[in-house]
């Protein structure tokens, strides 16, 4: 017998045993009852001669601690776990804090048995990854490639899907996991060296929920402040630097208490050979257990029911690691498919890049001999094998994908998510044992092993949302299903920083790859849609290098729409090199040429703020007007700049104009040279013109609002917009 099939057969004949106890256990309603099943077994009554430190905390603690410490003894990692505890100075401490972060895995997986069905879990997962069953499944299931929507255009369907999604964002939360470990991106606190989580990662500043509220202003003249959730964690202090970020930030100027937070377990890891990792004394390792703890996390915690009462009945779910996701119209249109056909779940989705690391969705066909159930879902790349996909292209020769690629920018229906959780309160249960670990053998040792946790996905609680039909259907329309799925281009859907760059190696899921796709949809933006004459993004040899050809950056209030952005910047040049930074949300630009940098702030972007530090949407904001605007000056120092996506820029010289409070600036037919800053009072209009070959500036009180645009859906859902001075 060789070591795999050894441990195949260890696991098998650890499974035997505990799979009739798991059933008890997540069927007892209580920690008394538990107790009672685990007093029957013969391994607790080992624990007082191994540990007669053990014997007397047992004589004291509270139910639930019996019950965890009884349950690592059933599974044989007793005797390891607590292996020197006679040794430390405060034994009964030291004990404690173990118990208090195995209380959260027993209480959050007490469905399923509690800690020993969370190991009994890992053990079955590790069992089918190392050899596929024989046994054919029940439910026999066929993965196609799933119907859905077109968004890669803005054609009259997805108009009216933008309007729809604006109109009822009074309806939607948004939910933002946040707790994962960002292990790759090993970021540390340059004064501490403290390990910082992914939270922590400085990529621009994205405020785009910000942007469709305003958008949502502008056209319906009504405040909305949609309620957030985020899922933290207490990996590397997730929670309390998350919480720092919001405190430092005044909570981005919106009311704290649309805010809420929630915790994902950490979970212990184990080995591929189902053994507890223990570093020493009752040191274990635990990790974040996937995302997909998610929905029951909002059910146990009250949240969602809190979201239903208020009246919000839907959901945008998104990662925050994926800063292109609310590029354009994508996330507007994808809510407004959502509620075109009262869809009940939704994935935005886009081409898949072949043979990467990437889920896909697909189209499941069930057939449990009573008809078929059809859903779309998820499946991550460790599955591929065990649900026999191959990873073919879409065509011969393509770089993409058969099936369209898992983004994790998900819709829901939080009715109808009540009812999912309880038919599948841990959706998408998987093991990913790719990184080896260095631990303690139980044989006191130092050694490394392959080792991963059980871990969840929130995309896959779709698999238990179905649609029944009595016969298999040759062909199927996303109207038809309760499920949903959108198409639109990668570049505007997903572009993910998972990891730090390494010299010569791909831009791919690093900060800088996501930094050059952002540059790609302004190049897009700019040059086809506002008409700008300007050089094309050059190479990612020449970007790693040298960085980009060009740097732009606008505040997404500035639209966020591209076609609302086109109706308020309408032709001129960007020169090789040069930078336009906006940090406003209300322009009229026609014609400027910008041959070095150009900054452009407005210290209220889209409304002023009230005395609770709140941004209230308004006309109290800084404006600006061009016309036939020459800017030149030396720009980038390029020697001293890097790091480009952080978005801190050296300059040599720069024109830069803060507008303070309600102010405007305006500017016709002028030519800005050299290092220049500007700076208007609130309630003050400045005016740029030439008197010959002089630049002179007059400075005004506002009598009335020589900038103001209407917004409007035309008679095509369009939106218009139209100057009002």
């Amino acid at each position: 017998m060789n070591e795999m099939t050894s441990m195949q057969h260890s696991i098998e004949q650890r499974l035997k045993r505990l799979n009739p106890l798991v059933i008890r256990l997540a069927e007892a309603s209580d920690n008394e009852t538990r107790l009672q099943i685990l007093n029957q077994l013969e391994e607790v009554k080992n624990i007082s001669t191994e540990q007669p430190l053990l014997k007397h905390f047992l004589l004291n603690c509270s139910e639930e601690e019996e019950l965890i410490i009884k349950s690592l003894w059933i599974l044989g990692q007793g005797s390891h776990i607590f292996k020197g505890l006679q040794e430390l100075s405060d034994p009964e401490k030291a004990l404690k804090e173990l118990l208090e972060r195995l209380k959260v895995v027993e209480r959050f997986y007490d469905k399923i048995g509690g800690i020993i069905g969370y190991h009994q879990m890992v053990l079955q997962l590790i069992l089918e990854k190392d050899s596929i069953s024989k046994k054919q499944p029940r439910i026999k299931e066929t993965y196609l490639k799933p119907p859905g929507y077109d968004l890669t255009n803005q054609t009259p369907f997805v108009d009216m899907a933008i309007r729809k999604g604006l109109e009822n964002m009074e309806l939607f939360v948004e939910i933002y996991p946040v707790g994962g470990a960002g292990d790759r991106l090993n970021l540390q606190d340059e004064k501490t060296g403290e390990d910082l989580p992914s939270a922590q990662l400085t990529f621009q500043k994205r405020r785009d929920l910000q942007a469709r509220e305003y958008l949502y202003f502008k056209l319906f003249d009504k405040q909305i402040c949609v309620p957030i959730a985020m899922m933290t964690s207490d990996e590397k202090n997730n929670f309390k630097h998350v919480l720092a970020i919001c405190e430092e930030h005044q909570w981005f100027g919106r009311a704290k208490e649309s805010y809420e937070f929630f915790k994902q377990p950490l979970v212990p890891v184990l080995t591929e050979q189902g053994e507890w990792i223990v570093f020493e004394h009752l040191n274990l390792m635990f990790k974040p257990g996937g995302h997909g703890v998610l929905w029951k996390l909002l059910a146990d915690s009250g949240i969602l029911e809190s979201f239903l009462n208020k009246g919000h009945s839907k959901a945008l779910i998104r990662q925050i690691n994926n800063p292109i996701a609310a590029t354009d119209y994508g996330l507007l249109a994808f809510s407004g498919c959502g509620l075109q056909e009262q869809h009940t779940f939704g994935f935005a989705s886009c081409p898949r890049l072949l043979n990467t690391a990437e889920g896909m969705n697909v189209l499941i066909e069930r057939d449990n001999k009573q008809g078929y159930d059809y859903c779309i879902s998820n499946i991550e790349y460790p599955d591929f094998v065990k649900k026999n996909i191959e990873d073919i292209p879409e065509i011969k020769g393509s770089l993409y994908s058969a099936f369209p690629a898992n983004t994790n920018i998900l819709f829901a229906d939080l009715l109808s998510i009540q009812e999912a959780i309880k038919k599948c309160a841990i959706p998408g249960l998987l093991i990913n044992m790719k990184s080896k670990v260095s631990y303690q053998s139980a044989e006191g040792e130092k050694t490394e092993a392959f080792a991963g946790r059980l871990e969840s996905l929130m995309q896959n609680i779709a698999d238990v949302i179905t649609n029944h039909f009595s016969e298999r259907q040759k062909s199927i329309q996303v109207g038809q299903l309760k499920t949903f799925l959108t198409y639109n281009t990668r570049q505007k859907t997903i572009s993910v920083t998972k990891k730090l760059h390494a010299e010569g190696s791909p831009m791919v899921e690093t900060p800088e790859g996501c930094y050059y796709d952002v540059l790609r949809n302004h190049y897009d933006l700019f040059h086809h849609y506002c008409q700008i004459e300007m050089p094309s993004l050059n190479s990612e040899e020449d970007y790693l290098k040298w960085g980009p050809s060009f740097i732009t950056y606008f505040h997404p209030s500035l639209g966020p729409l591209y076609a609302v952005i086109a109706q308020k910047i309408r032709g001129g040049r960007l020169g090789m090199g040069s930078e336009i930074h906006l940090e406003i949300a209300e322009v009229d630009f026609q014609q400027i040429e910008v041959e070095g940098s150009f900054l452009l702030y407005a210290e209220n972007i889209t409304g002023h703020k009230d005395f609770k530090g709140v941004i209230c949407y308004s006309d109290q904001i800084g404006r600006c007007h061009l016309k036939n605007v020459k800017i030149i000056n030396k720009g980038i120092d390029r020697e001293k700049t890097s790091h480009y996506w952080k978005g801190f820029i050296h300059h040599q010289e720069c024109l830069k104009i803060v507008l303070r409070g309600c102010s405007e600036f305006i500017a016709e037919n002028v030519i800005f040279k050299g290092n220049l800053e500007l700076e208007v009072p609130d309630g003050y209009r400045m005016i740029a013109s030439m008197q010959g070959d002089e630049l002179v500036f007059r400075q005004e009180e506002i009598g009335k609002n020589s900038l103001y645009w209407e917004y409007t859906f035309n008679d095509r859902n369009k939106i218009s917009l139209l100057r009002n001075a």
